[in-house]
């Protein structure tokens, strides 16, 4: 006969076994449901700040009751604020999605006469409601909406000292093609103090981000000088496309930083609207510039692009006959310690310097005659000076 187990035990071991399907089921759900209200008490909110980041109780959809104090959410689920909904378990939700929290303010001797909310950021457009009176919004809800792309934390004045229910009304617009499910809500924890604590809270931050960006804030404008002095050669010489490509790629660059990059509140639609066609620019001029940085060293020999047609016509073209050729010609002077090789290998001319080099011109020429053809080459002896007429391809 077994013995008998005593009675204690017994209970015991019953309670744990009805208890462990709650609690597994408790870690599972991302949010919570069925909880009482639950007041986050607040102590010793002097001249100090505090996040608000657990906690918060979240609703999907829209309602405008849910503003009120007196609303029930105990039924609500239960996520934190310093993580977007879409990491905690609302993956590439879009629409209207509504956060509350409950404070209880421990009164303390140096307490604030006045509080003030900071939100790091709200992804896309927001309401804040404290105890059913709207304190601020950001961007535009539907049926108009409109939102940032970048901007500062921006901060809120709540009134007097008090306790009572902070709601936030979100509404996260529809992805893009290339943006991540988790994204949508907060996306960082708020952050309650009094007005003082607010304000070095957001300088606090604020300088963190400016010491951060030192070294991109350095290369655009370094962007913005190469820019500038590359636009003002060209405009000294519209003939330099080289110049002219390094500008438009370089001031595109720094067009696209004001845009997106300096945290300035532009609205979506402008930011998406002028962003395209500064891509669309600095693209089509990085093509254009390795283009013609890579023809400018293959051709290296037509080294008086700038100057065309205006050597052709000077006194020294003209003795070396090239007066009677038709069509258009680029000329190139050569210094007589060079003009033997460049006018023969280079540019390859139909009058070889050296008789015996014929053949090997003639090879030469074959293998660059799709981009020009050499009409004459005649070194001046007098002058000291190669003077090579080309005819430029349309």
């Amino acid at each position: 006969m077994l013995p008998r187990m005593p009675q204690f035990p017994r209970l015991l071991a019953l309670v744990c076994f009805a208890l462990c399907p709650v609690a597994s089921q408790a870690v599972e759900t991302p949010a919570g449901s069925g909880e009482k209200t639950q007041n986050h008490l607040i102590q010793g909110l002097g001249k100090d700040s505090v996040e608000l980041d657990e906690s918060w109780a979240f609703h999907l959809g829209d309602d405008p009751a849910w503003a009120s104090p007196s609303f029930d959410d105990s039924q609500w689920g239960k996520i934190s604020a310093g993580k977007t909904w879409g990491a905690q378990g609302y993956y590439s939700y879009t629409g209207f999605g509504w956060y509350r929290y409950h404070l209880s303010i421990a009164p303390v001797v140096d307490a604030p006469k006045e509080l003030a909310l900071l939100i790091p950021g709200i992804d896309d457009s927001y309401e804040i409601y404290w105890n059913g009176t709207r304190i601020g919004k950001n961007g535009e809800l539907p049926p108009s909406p409109d939102w940032y792309i970048s901007q500062p934390p921006q901060t809120y004045g709540l009134g007097q000292l008090q306790s009572g229910v902070l709601a936030v009304r979100v509404w996260k617009a529809p992805l893009a093609s290339n943006d991540p499910g988790t994204l949508g809500g907060f996306e960082g924890a708020p952050v309650l103090g009094g007005s003082a604590a607010i304000a070095a809270r957001k300088a606090q931050i604020d300088f963190k981000w400016l010491r951060s960006n030192q070294f991109f804030f350095g290369l655009n404008s370094l962007y913005a000088l190469v820019g500038l002095l590359s636009l003002l050669a060209w405009w000294r010489d519209r003939k330099q496309w080289l110049v002219f490509c390094m500008a438009g790629y370089t001031l595109m660059q720094v067009a696209g930083t004001l845009l997106g990059g300096l945290r300035i509140p532009w609205p979506f639609g402008i930011t998406v609207g002028l962003l395209q066609p500064v891509l669309m620019i600095q693209d089509i001029s990085l093509w254009f510039l390795l283009v013609l940085l890579y023809f400018d060293g293959h051709f290296h020999a037509a080294r008086g692009f700038s100057d065309f047609g205006d050597h052709c016509r000077s006194g020294a073209a003209q003795e070396a006959g090239l007066s009677a050729l038709g069509g258009r010609y680029l000329c190139v002077y050569y210094r007589n310690d060079i003009c033997r090789s460049e006018c023969r290998n280079a540019i390859c001319p139909v009058h070889a310097l050296d008789a015996g080099r014929e053949a090997e011109c003639a090879a030469v020429r074959r293998q660059w005659q799709s981009h020009f053809t050499a009409r004459s080459c005649q070194y001046t002896p007098a002058a000291l000076r190669c003077v090579c007429g080309l005819q430029v391809f349309d």
